[in-house]
């Protein structure tokens, strides 16, 4: 089957593109375009008591590849070393993108994401990172302890005490 680019301008005049038509079946085709609303399924007035052919929305596939060369190193002797990263992970850029992938795909607490980011995408990769961060830390919380201490001082001196 021959097909041909066709460009659709809805009423709100947005653009809609197709992105190809695709047979599931000998009775069922799919129109799919860049706007999922717009993306129809035909059947063959034969074949409208059939069944239609089950669908897997494609945010809910994540393909796992084997790590690249450069990392090789890292993941050895782990379960990833066979299992491959997920292809979401190796597209993470930014440190913003590693918390949001790290709250979508793993149970950790919020607390740890950023951390866990940082780590992977960011800064704290680099030799001494974590120690500075520990540091940090532990200088925070003795800064803290220090605000938080109510301080008493005792004089003594003399006082003279007159009962009238």
């Amino acid at each position: 089957m021959k097909t041909h680019p066709i460009r659709i301008v809805p009423h709100s005049q947005r653009y809609i593109n197709i992105i190809g038509v695709e047979s599931l079946s000998k009775n069922h085709q799919v129109l799919m375009t860049d706007d999922p609303k717009a993306s129809y399924m035909f059947t063959r007035k034969s074949a409208l008591d059939d069944p239609l052919p089950q669908l897997l929305d494609l945010d809910k596939v994540d393909y796992s590849i084997p790590p690249p060369k450069h990392l090789e190193n890292i993941y050895k002797d782990t379960y990833l070393e066979g299992k491959g990263l997920p292809l979401s992970f190796m597209s993470v850029q930014t440190v913003e993108e590693g918390e949001q992938w790290y709250r979508e795909h793993t149970r950790y607490p919020d607390a740890f994401v950023p951390i866990l980011a940082r780590y992977q995408w960011g800064d704290l990769k680099q030799s001494g990172a974590i120690k500075r961060l520990k540091r940090e830390r532990k200088q925070n919380k003795k800064k803290k302890m220090k605000s938080d201490s109510v301080r008493s001082h005792i004089k003594h001196e003399h006082t003279v005490l007159t009962f009238d």
